[in-house]
């Protein structure tokens, strides 16, 4: 499991608890979980990195906090679209985990092109 199934494995059982607990293998879930969080972060990372300007030639440490930057840009976007959500009071167990992901995933991608299209207006 990497970092980011991780982070969404603590999230859940600390913040939907019962959601976590109808996971029929929450190993493997969050596993998968965090391929495609990662892969959605990679995707979203190269495409800030390909709107803003680059780094002046001959200064690699412009140019590592830019790529830091869309890094983080784009772990906080995914992050907070797909796996930060509040769950509600009266929350029924989740029982379409993979549906509810293919949602928020579809969200994200949404927001990451709007978020796109703003910077590439403001060029």
């Amino acid at each position: 499991m990497n970092t980011y199934g991780e982070q969404a494995r603590r999230y859940w059982q600390q913040q939907r608890p019962r959601a976590y607990s109808q996971l029929e293998d929450p190993q493997a879930f969050f596993t998968d979980f965090g391929l495609r969080l990662e892969a959605q972060i990679d995707r979203l990372q190269q495409q800030l990195l390909d709107t803003r300007p680059p780094a002046e030639a001959g200064d690699p440490l412009a140019n590592a906090r830019r790529i830091r930057t869309a890094r983080t840009d784009a772990e906080e976007a995914v992050m907070r679209q797909q796996v930060y959500v509040e769950a509600e009071e009266d929350e029924d167990p989740w029982t379409a985990e993979h549906d509810e992901l293919d949602g928020r995933i579809e969200a994200a991608e949404q927001e990451a092109d709007d978020l796109l299209r703003r910077l590439e207006e403001r060029d």
